[in-house]
Formats: structure tokens, C-alpha cells, sequence
């Protein structure tokens, strides 16, 4: 089996976990990831912020982030100097299922979790304006502030996590059918604090 420059299996990483592991191994990768967590950027553009070569960004970010892990994706291709400068982005779908892996440094979790979040409401929006057109793709929606005791905290913990269970059995039985038959369908679950004034629950 081939390897890289930094010892790694050049194989893609098709599980999740795997694709995590690679894309957080090394401390570039994992200041790269962090970085993109603000904004979009290009390899140049984080040569010249990291005072680092550009080919060693360039490697972990165009061969290893974005080929390899599929951590990341294209939002933008400049000409510079007549050469095409690739803009890449956090690609929120390849975090999906991840985000509770224990071993993803605390700082980079709650900007994993921002990005993801800020997808789901930009999609669930985008949705919601489909609707207006077709109206048979109704969407389901639900927010509901609640104030809860430290048992019920935990219940809704577990009502989310029951929801995720059986999400994925349904995914997995629908994945022996004709994917022509099949509609595209993104669902989320969230249960978390409220933030003073930002719509909490009245005592």
C-alpha cells in the first residue's frame, strides 16, 4: 500500500471516524481546520497567516484535508498570476455523525458544531422557500423553549439520541432500495441551554 510524505495509507477514509482521526492527526491539520471554522481560505492565504512554506499547506490542505479525509471542499477557484488559486471550505456534510467522537479537542468542537449548525439552518431556510413552489415537499419543524429540572435535561438527551437510533435504521433500510425512488431529506435534533435573553423558557 502506497503511503505519503508523513508516513500515512494513501486509501481514502470512507468511515467517518477514520476520516476524523486523519484530518485532526497533525498539528497543522488541525490548525487549518480551525482556521476554517471563521472563513473560507486558500492555501496561500494560510501559507502567508502561519509563516509556513506553501507547499506544506498546500499539501495537507488540497492532498489530505480535501482529497483524502473529504473534510473539506472547493467554494471559490481565482486566477492568480496565471495560476488557479482554489478557495476551500469546512464541508459541513462529512461532519455529520462525528461531532460526539470523544477524542476531538474541545476547541475544535464547538467550531465543528457551529459550522454544522449554520448548514442545517441555511438548508432548513432554503427548504422552507422550495415549499412555496411545491408544497407536497412540506418540510416538519419544530423549536420549543421549555424550562426543565436536571432529570428532564437528561430525558431530552435520551429522546435525542433515540430519534438518531432510529434514523439510521431507516437510512439503512432505504439504502437497499432504487435510489431513484428516493427523496433527499436532511434531519437534525439539537437540546442545549439557552443563552440569557436569546429565547429561553419562562420559569
Amino acid at each position: 500500500m502506497s503511503k505519503t510524505n508523513d508516513g500515512e495509507d494513501s486509501r481514502p477514509n470512507d468511515d467517518l471516524t477514520d476520516r476524523l482521526m486523519c484530518a485532526l492527526a497533525t498539528p497543522l491539520r488541525r490548525r487549518i481546520v480551525t482556521s476554517l471554522m471563521h472563513e473560507p481560505a486558500s492555501a496561500s492565504t494560510l501559507s502567508e497567516e502561519y509563516g509556513i512554506p506553501l507547499g506544506n499547506v498546500s499539501y495537507h490542505l488540497s492532498q489530505v484535508l480535501f482529497e483524502r479525509c473529504q473534510f473539506v471542499q472547493i467554494v471559490a477557484i481565482y486566477q492568480r498570476r496565471g495560476a488557479a488559486e482554489k478557495v476551500y471550505a469546512l464541508r459541513p456534510a462529512a461532519l455529520a455523525g462525528i461531532l460526539e467522537w470523544p477524542a476531538i479537542p474541545p476547541s475544535i468542537r464547538s467550531g465543528l458544531h457551529g459550522v454544522t449548525i449554520t448548514s442545517f439552518l441555511t438548508s432548513a431556510v432554503a427548504a422552507i422557500e422550495a415549499e412555496a413552489d411545491e408544497p407536497a415537499i412540506a418540510g416538519i419543524y419544530s423549536m420549543q423553549p421549555i424550562a426543565v429540572d436536571r432529570d428532564g435535561h437528561e430525558e431530552i438527551a435520551t429522546a435525542v439520541e433515540e430519534l438518531r437510533a432510529r434514523v439510521q435504521v431507516i437510512e439503512a433500510r432505504c439504502a437497499a432500495l432504487d435510489p431513484v425512488e428516493l427523496r433527499q431529506v436532511i434531519v437534525g435534533s439539537a437540546a442545549f441551554e439557552a443563552a440569557p435573553g436569546s429565547g429561553e423558557a419562562n420559569p
